[in-house]
C-alpha cells in the first residue's frame, strides 16, 4: 500500500457511455460501430465565456477564450443531426438512459431526486457547440461496498458526451460530432478512498456494476476515471482521463509527491515576484548556429524572453519523475499560447545548440544577475508574449493551484484551471421531469445481476471459473444468454472471447463476422451439422467476406456409416484426423476406431 501525504483526500468521478441513443435526440453513436454511412459536412464556430447567474465569469471558460481559436466541427449526418449543431432545441432525456441510470442509484442504494432538472455547464475549449454540456442529477447518497469500507456515492448524474478531438494543438480546434450528445452516466465518490490502491478498487468496482447494466458502451475511451487529489496545505487538483486502472495508484501517488515538491518549493519563492516583463532578445542570437532558432528568425518569428527574479535553480527542480518545474510552466506555455515549449536558463541549453556566450547574450538584455533564472519562446511576436504571459502568471501563483490536469500514464499535464459554480446554470429548453412511481417501477426491470452471481451461473453451464468471470464483463454477454445451453455454453464462451480475438489478430476483418453468423454457427454445432473444429474456420472465411452457411455445407460433419468407411480406408486414426480434421469429430472418430480393433 501506497504511504500517502498528511491531509490526503482522494476521490474519483466515472463517466461511461451508455449504448443507447443520445441523450436529447434519435441519433445513435458507437465507436466501435464506427461512424456510419451519411453525408459529411463542417461548420465553424468561434466559442466565447459569459457571465454566468452568479455574476461572474467561469475562471476556466474565461481561460479556453483567451485562446483566441476558432473551432471548426466535422459531422456525419447518420450520426448527429440539428441537436449537436445547436440549431434545433434539445429533445426530452433519453427514457432508456434514465431507466440505467435509476437501476445503477438502486443497486448503490440511492436517493432518487423527485424532480430531474436539466443544466448546462459552461464548456469553451470546443468540446461543445453550443458552449455548454447538459447534465442532470438523478440520485443522491448512495453507497458503495469496497474492501476498505463503504465509500459514499454522492451524486449520481446524466450527462452528455462530449465532441471527439481531431486536432487542438493549431491555430484552430477541430472535433467531430459524432459522440456528441452520447449518454453518459456519472457517478461520484466522496473524498475519503484512502489511497490509490483503494481508489483502483473502487473504480474497479463501479465499472463492474455498470458493465452488470449490459446497456454500456465499451472499448479504449468508453470509460473514464477523473481523480481529484488534495494534501494539507494544497488545494484540490483534478487529473482527467485516468484510463488504466493499473496505473492509477502510481498516478495518484506522483500526484501527492508534485503537490509535496510544489509546497517546497513555495517556502522558498513566497517572496519572489517575477516583474512580468517580456522582452525581445533577438539580437542575442543574429549569428545563432542554434538550428531550431536560426530557421524560425529566417521565417520571420522572433525570440522574447523575460526574466524570473531570484528563480535560478528553481525551474531545474523535480517535481515528481520527469516533470520538473520548468515542464510546469512551459505546460502552461502550451495551453495558453499553443507553442510549442519554452526554453529556461536551468536546462542544459547546449541541447538546443545554444552557446555560453548567447546566454550570458540574453542575461544582459534582460538584466540578471546570478540568482535570476530566464525563459524565452520562440514564436511570433504576440504568440510568444502570450505564451510568456502564462509563465509569469503561473510563477507567480505559489504552491498548488486549483487546476485540472490530464493524465499522462502515470503522470499528468496542465489542462486549464479548475472550473468553479459559476459554469452551471438551468437549461431552459428542456422540461423538468417528476419522478413518478410508475417511472420508478418501470425503470426497475433494467436488473442489474451482480457479476459474481453471474458468473457462478455461467460456471453452472459448465465454463472453467476464470472464463466465467471474463464472460460475465464480456460486452456480448448477453448475447452469450441468449445462446448459451450446457452442450454449447464452452464453444461459444471460447469463440466470443477467443476465437474473434485471433481472427483479428490475423489481420482479418471481424466486423464482417455478426451476431447471426455466431448464432447460425452453433446452431449447426448443436445440431450435429458441424464439428467444434470447424466453427473458427467458419468465422474466419465470414472475416473474408465468405457466407457462413457456403462454409458450413463445405464443412459439414463426415459422421456414422460415411466416417466407418474413411477409417476403414485410412486404416490409421492419426491419417484420418489429418486429412479431415475440420469435419470429423476426434471424439466418435476414436470411439470407432478402438471399437473396430476390438473385433
Amino acid at each position: 500500500m501506497t504511504k500517502m501525504a498528511k491531509g490526503f483526500k482522494c476521490g474519483i468521478e466515472i463517466h461511461q457511455r451508455l449504448d443507447t441513443k443520445k441523450l436529447f435526440c434519435d441519433c445513435y453513436y458507437n465507436d466501435e460501430k464506427g461512424a456510419g454511412k451519411g453525408h459529411e459536412s463542417t461548420v465553424t464556430r468561434r466559442l466565447r465565456a459569459v457571465t454566468g447567474e452568479l455574476g461572474i465569469v467561469d475562471p476556466a471558460a474565461e481561460f479556453e477564450e483567451a485562446k483566441g481559436k476558432p473551432t471548426k466541427y466535422l459531422y456525419n449526418d447518420a450520426n448527429a443531426c440539428l441537436v449537436e449543431l445547436d440549431e434545433e432545441p434539445p429533445h426530452q432525456i433519453n427514457p432508456d438512459a434514465l431507466a440505467v441510470a435509476l437501476a445503477i442509484a438502486e443497486a448503490l442504494n440511492a436517493k432518487p431526486v423527485d424532480e430531474i432538472h436539466v443544466m448546462r455547464k459552461t464548456v469553451v475549449d470546443g468540446s461543445a457547440v453550443g458552449g455548454f454540456q447538459r447534465t442532470a442529477l438523478v440520485a443522491l447518497d448512495g453507497v458503495l461496498k469496497t474492501s476498505k469500507g463503504n465509500v459514499a456515492i454522492p451524486t449520481i448524474c446524466l450527462e452528455e458526451e462530449s465532441a471527439g478531438i481531431l486536432d487542438n494543438e493549431g491555430s484552430v480546434n477541430a472535433y467531430r460530432l459524432d459522440r456528441l450528445g452520447v449518454p453518459l452516466i456519472e457517478l461520484a465518490t466522496d473524498a475519503s478512498l484512502k489511497d490509490g490502491e483503494h481508489a483502483a478498487e473502487t473504480a474497479r468496482l463501479i465499472g463492474d456494476l455498470l458493465r452488470a447494466t449490459n446497456r454500456v458502451q465499451r472499448g479504449i475511451g468508453s470509460i473514464r476515471q477523473d481523480v481529484n487529489v488534495s494534501i494539507q496545505g494544497g488545494n484540490r487538483v483534478e487529473v482527467k482521463g485516468a484510463q488504466d486502472l493499473q496505473m492509477l495508484p502510481e498516478l495518484i501517488a506522483n500526484e501527492v509527491l508534485r503537490q509535496e515538491s510544489l509546497l517546497n518549493l513555495k517556502e522558498k519563492t513566497v517572496k519572489l515576484n517575477p516583474n512580468g516583463h517580456v522582452k525581445s532578445v533577438h539580437a542575442a542570437f543574429k549569428h545563432t548556429r542554434a538550428q531550431m532558432i536560426a530557421n524560425a528568425l529566417s521565417s520571420g518569428k522572433t525570440v522574447m524572453a523575460t526574466k524570473l527574479d531570484g528563480y535560478a535553480g528553481v525551474l531545474g527542480k523535480e517535481l515528481m519523475p520527469n516533470h520538473r518545474y520548468g515542464t510546469e510552466l512551459s505546460d502552461y506555455a502550451k495551453t495558453a499560447a499553443g507553442v510549442r515549449g519554452i526554453i529556461h536558463s536551468d536546462e542544459d541549453l547546449s541541447k538546443y545548440g545554444i552557446t555560453p556566450k548567447e546566454d550570458v547574450a540574453v542575461r544582459a538584455e534582460l538584466s540578471c544577475n546570478s540568482t535570476d533564472a530566464w525563459v524565452a519562446c520562440v514564436a511570433e511576436e504576440t504568440v510568444a508574449v502570450k505564451a510568456l504571459e502564462a509563465v509569469i502568471a503561473r510563477a507567480r501563483e505559489k504552491g498548488v493551484p486549483k487546476e485540472t490536469r490530464k493524465a499522462n500514464g502515470d503522470t499528468s499535464k496542465f489542462m486549464r484551471p479548475l472550473p468553479g459554480a459559476a459554469r452551471m446554470y438551468p437549461e431552459t429548453d428542456v422540461k423538468p421531469i417528476v419522478l413518478t412511481k410508475e417511472l420508478l417501477k418501470q425503470a426497475k426491470t433494467t436488473r442489474l445481476e451482480p457479476l459474481e452471481k453471474k458468473s457462478a451461473r455461467y460456471e453452472k453451464l459448465g465454463l472453467p471459473k476464470a472464463m466465467a468471470e471474463e464472460m460475465a464483463r464480456d460486452r456480448n454477454n448477453p448475447f452469450f444468454e441468449d445462446l448459451a445451453t450446457p452442450n454449447n455454453a464452452l464453444l461459444l464462451a471460447s469463440t466470443i472471447l477467443q476465437t474473434l480475438k485471433a481472427i483479428r489478430r490475423e489481420g482479418e476483418d471481424v466486423s464482417q463476422i455478426t451476431e447471426k453468423d455466431i448464432a447460425f454457427t452453433i446452431r449447426a454445432y448443436d445440431d450435429g451439422e458441424i464439428t467444434k473444429q470447424a466453427v473458427a474456420e467458419i468465422l474466419r472465411q465470414r472475416a473474408k467476406g465468405k457466407p457462413a452457411a457456403k462454409t458450413a455445407t463445405e464443412l459439414t460433419r463426415i459422421r456414422g456409416k460415411e466416417l466407418e468407411e474413411l477409417l476403414a480406408k485410412a486404416g490409421d486414426l492419426a491419417q484420418l484426423m489429418r486429412e479431415n480434421r475440420l469435419r470429423v469429430d476426434g471424439e466418435e472418430a476414436a470411439r470407432l476406431f478402438a471399437s473396430h480393433k476390438r473385433k
